[in-house]
């Protein structure tokens, strides 16, 4: 089969092929040269090329992530995680304490102890409080086991002192007045036990004296 081009050509099918097989195969023969020259250091005429060696040249800028000073104070203070762990575990079993008076005390705080807060054989904590106005209060109690045990029994025994000086009292009712305020000492000393058991899966029974 022979092909006549308009030029006066003719062309037989062989070459014809030839010819349509060797082009496209010098045009990848060029853009690989081109490529290669690329990388030996001439100037990038590709888009490809262009991404390549920006690329290349932030991968040489980076550097390793340098914490400063403010930011790894902050970091500290988050694996703190303050306030928790400072009003729940403190620092070697002792904690702060803030509050836990009745109204009119004035500001309150104090220090606690805890012990076994970890643990599932027993827990002991005691705090001992005072108020801007002298008031004072203690408290201590011991649970064995505690709620993280499995065991269907657990039992607490607890004490408590206080002495609340100088409470106002206005009476009942809305309409009482300010001159009918009474002004009394309130003192509490206390042991409470009691006893908890699991008779079920949805039943507990509890058991309080003191």
């Amino acid at each position: 089969m022979t092909w006549r081009l308009s030029t006066g050509l003719v062309l037989s099918t062989p070459v014809l092929l030839a010819g349509l097989v060797a082009g496209p195969t010098q045009v990848l023969a060029q853009s690989h040269g081109t490529v290669e020259l690329g990388e030996q250091g001439e100037p990038a005429t590709t888009r490809q090329e262009i991404l390549l060696r920006k690329r290349e040249e932030k991968r040489d800028e980076l550097a390793p992530h340098v914490v400063s000073g403010a930011e790894s104070r902050v970091l500290a203070f988050e694996r703190g995680n303050f306030p928790a762990n400072v009003f729940e575990r403190g620092w070697r079993q002792i904690r702060p304490v803030i509050g836990g008076m009745p109204s009119g005390s004035g500001f309150v705080g104090g220090v606690g102890f805890l012990n076994g807060l970890d643990r599932e054989a027993f827990e002991f904590e005691a705090t001992a409080r005072l108020s801007t106005r002298l008031f004072t209060s203690f408290d201590a109690e011991v649970q064995f086991p505690t709620a993280r045990s499995d065991l269907p029994v657990r039992a607490h025994l607890g004490v408590r002192t206080s002495d609340f000086r100088g409470l106002r009292f206005f009476g009942l009712g809305a309409d009482t007045r300010s001159a009918d305020r009474v002004t009394y000492q309130l003192q509490e000393r206390g042991v409470d036990a009691g006893l908890t058991a699991e008779a079920g899966r949805f039943l507990t029974v509890d058991v309080h004296g003191g």
